[in-house]
């Protein structure tokens, strides 16, 4: 995203800036930016478009470089690239691309009272190892995090193992574009390949994997027939809205919060503490007391003899 960021950057320089080179010259050098590399950037990404173009992908005319085909209207057609200032979805895009690259950070990265740096925590990857930010990420000094989830490019491994271009996403974005996922309704736990576990109402997961159903319907149709337009159509408008406004509801915040203030998404470490089903309702078989609570069946009996509501007499 800082790539993107100084890029977008240049382009805008180029428009406003033109006939003054030292402007250029003076961002491209406190950048640290290599014009020719910029240049072969914009090259490239012209070419990309030329191709989504050629598979039906986007539509015919469409050009990166403003000079795009008019609309109904008379007004140049903008639509495919309408959600490119949307940072949650750039972020989705980037989580589909890179996973299964995820690291988790610890929880303390995500707390505004945290007084370590990113450079002094150990993350965790999916085969369980302990990885670090490598010194040319630019969180590598940071304090926090906005999300425990982040996805990379580059892993390697010299005194520690390292990742680079590290990027936080959301829990909405590794639930619509990461692996695949597992409800566990019993628990309210929706698990994606395994690992990664997340707290969530299970209607709400469930939700959640019918979006991601519909994404792929979707996406299976463009690929069956190139030249029919599914985001134009009613479903294909629906469904990128609800993304789209769904990924949204993550812009600067931990955790996905109700009105409530109640958390709909949250990490879930498997802690029997953090299950409600094990606490019942009750002080459970320590004092065989509490409605529901489970020692030895609904109002058994205590182990030390107590009486709960119900029970028999010893």
């Amino acid at each position: 995203l800082t790539t993107l960021t100084a890029f977008n950057k240049w382009r805008e320089l180029r428009k406003s800036a033109r006939g003054k080179k030292y402007i250029m010259r003076t961002f491209l050098d406190e950048s640290f930016l290599s014009q020719m590399t910029l240049f072969q950037m914009e090259d490239l990404r012209r070419q990309f478009a030329d191709l989504l173009v050629d598979i039906g992908f986007l539509p015919k005319g469409f050009r990166v470089d403003g000079k795009t085909r008019q609309s109904a209207s008379g007004t140049p057609d903008t639509s495919p690239n309408a959600n490119s200032d949307n940072m949650q979805l750039v972020k989705a895009v980037l989580c589909a691309g890179l996973y299964p690259n995820v690291i988790i950070a610890p929880r303390e990265l995500v707390n505004p009272l945290n007084t370590k740096k990113v450079s002094e925590c150990a993350f965790r990857s999916a085969k369980g190892d302990s990885v670090y930010l490598h010194p040319s990420t630019i969180s590598f000094s940071a304090k926090r995090l906005s999300n425990r989830y982040c996805v990379y490019h580059e892993i390697v491994k010299t005194s520690k193992i390292y990742v680079r271009d590290c990027t936080p996403v959301g829990e909405f974005a590794l639930l619509l574009f990461g692996g695949s996922l597992k409800l566990f309704h019993e628990k309210g736990v929706v698990s994606i390949d395994n690992w990664i576990l997340f707290r969530i109402n299970a209607k709400l997961a469930s939700i959640l994997k019918h979006l991601r159903a519909c994404m792929e319907n979707l996406l299976l149709k463009k690929i069956v027939s190139p030249d029919e337009d599914v985001t134009g159509s009613s479903e294909g408008r629906a469904l990128i809205k609800a993304v789209s406004v769904l990924l949204e509801t993550e812009t600067n915040k931990t955790n996905a919060i109700r009105n409530d203030g109640a958390e709909i998404v949250r990490p879930w470490c498997g802690n029997s503490d953090n299950d409600d089903r094990s606490r019942g309702r009750g002080r459970g078989r320590g004092g065989g007391r509490g409605r529901g609570g489970r020692g030895r069946g609904r109002g058994g009996r205590g182990r030390d003899g107590g009486r709960g509501r119900g029970s028999r007499r010893n």
